[in-house]
């Protein structure tokens, strides 16, 4: 004779966020039901939901100067005589 023991299978939560806080990389992890989700900082975009930096150098940012891509920013180098202007956009 056989009896049932075992009781009903039963959900039990990860905080995926807690387990690994750097899960989203340039993003705030917020801990759901059935796992995570990522909130994006500024200069990142969401990719198979992960944060990943946004290259502003590859939109055409420093014209007459050189851009240097950063985590979640960039900064444009001017050259001698001439200055950033709109937005670190252009140099002028």
């Amino acid at each position: 004779e056989y009896r049932k023991i075992c009781s009903e299978p039963q959900h039990i939560a990860i905080n995926e966020c807690a387990l690994r806080p750097d899960i989203c990389g340039g993003g705030k992890c917020i801990d759901t039901d059935d796992g995570y989700e990522c909130e994006c900082n500024p200069g990142y975009v969401k990719r198979d939901g992960k944060c990943e930096d946004v290259d502003e150098c590859q939109e055409a940012y420093c014209q007459g100067g050189t851009c240097q891509n950063l985590p979640g920013s960039f900064m444009c180098h001017c050259p001698p005589g001439f200055v950033v202007s709109g937005e670190g956009r252009y140099c002028s």
